[in-house]
């Protein structure tokens, strides 16, 4: 179970979310949240940690859970996704998991400013079709 500010990842961000295609942080922009914007993330830290707590009572070995967390600020938008299998799974599972985590980083590496969602999509599409692309 996870205690409020346990650290959940054991990997640092990808490039591309720390800083590789996403334009620099405005000047304008403090990197210091408000009072307000850390009441308000401590208490967004608070539900999270009461969800996993109550998600450990559901999870049981052999699950599959995603933690998807996303952040909207001034137009933009980022985002950060990471699947954990609980104990042990078999073989298949762990195989079409590698596969879809392949297929994503063929599909970022597509993404840039003003590129049309369909050409990710054809990307992923080839690679997972034919194992090259």
């Amino acid at each position: 179970m996870a205690a409020p500010g346990a650290c959940l990842a054991s990997r640092s961000p990808p490039a591309f979310l720390a800083g590789g295609f996403l334009a620099a942080r405005p000047a304008a922009v403090s990197p210091i949240p408000s009072r307000s914007g850390i009441a308000g993330m401590r208490a967004a830290c608070k539900l999270a940690a009461r969800a996993l707590d109550f998600a450990g009572t559901l999870i049981k070995t052999g699950d599959i859970m995603n933690v998807d967390v996303n952040v909207f600020l001034n137009g933009y938008h980022g985002g950060a996704s990471r699947t954990f299998v609980c104990g042990e799974v078999d073989d298949s599972i762990r195989h079409f998991l590698k596969a879809a985590e392949e297929c994503l980083e063929k599909g970022i590496t597509v993404c840039r400013d003003g590129v049309n969602y369909k050409k990710i999509g054809k990307k992923i599409r080839t690679y997972s079709y034919n194992g090259k692309g």
